[in-house]
């Protein structure tokens, strides 16, 4: 799938118009993919992850679209006394390489394509 049917793709899932913010489009499956394949320890993504990339890319898409102001993740934390709020994720999650790109549930199908770090 070359890069065109990519944003075809996630166009048509976002339920967006031909030509409607395929810069941003673009640029969001360009990230996905690059922190998939750093999460992978891969160069090239796997023929098998294509459909999955696009997909990732639609449900962090809509989680949280491109200049959105609102915080990443859910809030795991409120405290009212000198107001502190504190978002779910680990340190260990943030050591992950692309761990803060991909959504949450995809790393079960990934991990099947992950190679080790040398």
């Amino acid at each position: 799938m070359d890069s065109g049917e990519r944003l075809e793709r996630l166009r048509a899932l976002l339920g967006l118009e031909a030509g409607e913010r395929d810069d941003e489009l673009a640029d969001a499956l360009l990230d996905m993919e690059a922190g998939v394949l750093a999460y992978l320890n891969l160069d090239t993504l796997p023929a098998g992850l294509e459909r999955a990339l696009v997909l990732m890319t639609a449900q962090a898409w809509r989680g949280q679209p491109p200049g959105s102001a609102s915080a990443a993740g859910a809030v795991s934390a409120v405290t009212r006394g000198d107001l502190s709020v504190s978002f779910a994720g680990s340190a260990s999650d943030a050591a992950q390489p692309g761990a803060g790109v991909i959504p949450a549930g995809w790393t079960g199908l990934l991990d099947c394509y992950r190679r080790p770090r040398r």
